[in-house]
């Protein structure tokens, strides 16, 4: 049990409060064995990085036809 007074109980929480926002956040990213697919927001911008390359369409002739 402590025994602390309310002014030394509220400048213990400035303290910690203040050494809570200096610290600078930390992701961690767990190793897996899934290999996942790159996102709509990702492969848009890869296209973007390449400013010489233009996508080319090929028409389906099965639509064509019908």
């Amino acid at each position: 049990k402590f025994e602390v007074t309310l002014p030394e109980l509220l400048n213990m929480l400035r303290e910690t409060e203040s050494a809570i926002k200096k610290e600078k956040p930390v992701l961690y990213i767990g190793e897996t064995k899934k290999k996942r697919k790159a996102s709509k927001i990702l492969k848009k911008g890869k296209d973007k990085g390449r400013p010489g390359k233009t996508k080319v369409v090929k028409k389906d002739v099965t639509k064509d036809k019908g």
